[in-house]
């Protein structure tokens, strides 16, 4: 066309010709790719052809390039969560405190590559009382890492001192709604064991809970409301004792379990009577990512106690 014509076409210098090809992928305009002459000229069919092959070229490059830089980005951003879940790996695999009578370990079901395992906590207080917590937040990615790490943090401080797992979770939940955005909602299973008589009390919050495992029943708790959720919310402290041979498992999430009939707890309550803690806890993955539970690509974290005497 005739660029003196055409006084909108902003040319770059004075040309006396110019065409203008789009630029397209199969789904996505991409531009236009301009063409100037310094001779005044009509453009042939011919020449609009040999240039339509030419855009689709370019086009062909610029969505090659987009593409490499995409994969980087993503290359980029896995080697990052690979490190944050590497990371927290690394601050999950403390040794269980020795607690004379009690066999205590862990198990999660998080994909190291995909997935951000929930968390899990261990300590002597003060009094010496075995205090243990399991759960996770409601976040993905991570965020989810640094949830939970905030959360795990704030426990471990909590159960330093001298509160009842019940009050443990108003402090927490306190907190969790005071620093949330909106939805940072938690879930938490709080336990403390006077040793040396057995003697267990717990709170829960949110999914997370347990399944107390004697004479090969099982008695689970169901699901509260979550941290964050609700200043407001009141939780109570359950108590009971466990005897030798019982088995006490906090969950970050108890849905698999309640997602078994009564006669299947009941098996899996016979079959883990007599095993150790670690192949209980093992157990309770196996189960969690069997088809029946619908709970495969969940994350989930157990920490079991059996009482030996």
């Amino acid at each position: 066309a005739d660029c003196a014509s055409q006084r909108s076409w902003k040319t770059p210098e004075h040309y006396a010709s110019a065409i203008c090809i789009g630029l397209s992928s199969g789904t996505t305009s991409l531009g236009t790719l301009w063409l100037f002459s310094d001779e005044l000229r009509d453009f042939e069919q011919r020449d609009i052809q040999v240039l339509e092959i030419a855009a689709e070229t370019v086009a062909m490059e610029i969505e090659r390039f987009s593409m490499l830089g995409e994969v980087s980005q993503t290359q980029a951003s896995q080697f990052a969560m690979n490190e944050l879940r590497s990371w927290q790996k690394e601050r999950s695999q403390v040794v269980p405190p020795t607690v004379d009578g009690w066999d205590v370990a862990t198990a999660d079901s998080a994909n190291s590559a995909t997935e951000v395992e929930d968390f899990h906590d261990w300590r002597l207080n003060e009094k010496m009382e075995l205090v243990l917590a399991v759960g996770g937040t409601m976040q993905n990615g991570p965020t989810a890492i640094l949830a939970n790490t905030a959360l795990k943090a704030a426990t471990q401080v909590e159960a330093d001192q001298n509160y009842s797992p019940a009050d443990m979770l108003s402090r927490l939940n306190q907190r969790q709604w005071a620093s949330s955005t909106g939805a940072d909602f938690a879930s938490l299973c709080v336990v403390k064991c006077e040793n040396q008589v057995g003697v267990i009390s717990l709170s829960h919050a949110g999914h997370a809970g347990y399944v107390l495992i004697r004479n090969e029943q099982c008695e689970l708790a169901r699901s509260q409301t979550e941290l964050g959720f609700d200043p407001d919310t009141q939780f109570e402290d359950v108590k009971f004792e466990v005897h030798a041979g019982e088995i006490l498992i906090a969950l970050s999430d108890v849905r698999p379990f309640a997602s078994l009939t009564s006669a299947e707890r009941t098996q899996f309550a016979a079959q883990v009577q007599h095993l150790t803690s670690q192949e209980i806890a093992n157990s309770v993955m196996r189960l969690a990512s069997s088809e029946n539970s619908g709970m495969a690509a969940k994350s989930l974290t157990a920490l079991v106690a059996k009482r030996n005497r």
